[in-house]
């Protein structure tokens, strides 16, 4: 009896140490642009970004992903307002070193979908 309860009570010792949460990931997100979608795009990346439990945003003077997202708006006339193109790239600072890059096209009806695409390749690039 004494030996299961001493089993049983590593086993639980066990689960509470594996439970325990390895550092989150500090992600900076820096966006170059004006367009209206591509400021709708950033911003929900960073508003997806705090919902990983795995990664967080970056605070000042710490080692950190950078998430560097450009965009603009193609379209002239009537249509300005309703897509932006994007390039992203990933790299850690202070180091510099580069992990990746993709780029595409985001039309406003389509903001929530690529957010959630692109914060599930920066959480791929660290896990």
């Amino acid at each position: 009896m004494v030996a299961i309860f001493i089993v049983a009570l590593c086993l639980l010792c066990f689960q509470v140490i594996n439970l325990q949460a390895a550092p989150k990931i500090a992600v900076e997100v820096r966006h170059g642009g004006t367009d209206s979608v591509g400021n709708r795009l950033a911003d929900k990346i960073i508003e997806d970004l705090r919902r990983i439990s795995r990664l967080r945003i970056a605070v000042k003077d710490e080692p950190r992903l950078v998430l560097s997202i450009s965009t603009t708006d193609p379209e002239m006339g009537v249509q300005k307002g309703t897509i932006t193109v994007y390039s992203v790239a990933w790299y850690l600072e202070p180091s510099g070193m580069f992990l990746g890059h993709f780029s595409g096209a985001c039309g406003s009806d389509r903001v929530k979908a690529v957010a959630k695409d692109l914060v599930v390749k920066t959480d791929k690039l660290v896990h």
